[in-house]
C-alpha cells in the first residue's frame, strides 16, 4: 500500500516485506525480522539490476520527472522531514543498509 502511486512519480521497484500475520498470531517479535528479510530481498534484487543509461522518450508529452523533482515536491509538501543528502541520479546505487527497530535505511554513493 505504501508504494502506490509512486511509479507516477519515479520509475522504481516497490518492495514490501510481510512482517507478522493480521489475526491472533500477530507478534511484534517477527517486525525486525520481516524487515531484515524484505532488505535481504531488495539488496538481492538490486545487484542482479543492471543499470542502463539509455535515453529513453516519455510516453507522454509531459517531461519525465526525476527522483530529485519528487524529493522537492515531498519537501514542499510535507516540509522538513523529507531529507535528501545529495543528489539522486541515476549514477547512485544501493551501497548498504541498516535496520533499526523495524525502519530500513539505505546509503546511497555514487558509482565510480
Amino acid at each position: 500500500m505504501e508504494g502506490v502511486g509512486v511509479w507516477d512519480e519515479v520509475p522504481c521497484v516497490v518492495v514490501k516485506g510481510v512482517c507478522d500475520y493480521p489475526d491472533c498470531h500477530k507478534q511484534k517479535g517477527w517486525q525486525n525480522f520481516g524487515a531484515a528479510t524484505t532488505d535481504s530481498a531488495a539488496e538481492a534484487l538490486l545487484e542482479r539490476y543492471t543499470q542502463t543509461y539509455e535515453v529513453r522518450e516519455a510516453s507522454s508529452t509531459s517531461p519525465r520527472r526525476t527522483a530529485s523533482d519528487a524529493v522537492q515536491d515531498a519537501q514542499q509538501s510535507i516540509g522538513a522531514s523529507v531529507h535528501a543528502f545529495g543528489p539522486i541520479t541515476g549514477h547512485n546505487v544501493v551501497t548498504g543498509s541498516s535496520i533499526m527497530g523495524g525502519t530500513v535505511t539505505y546509503h546511497f554513493n555514487k558509482k565510480e
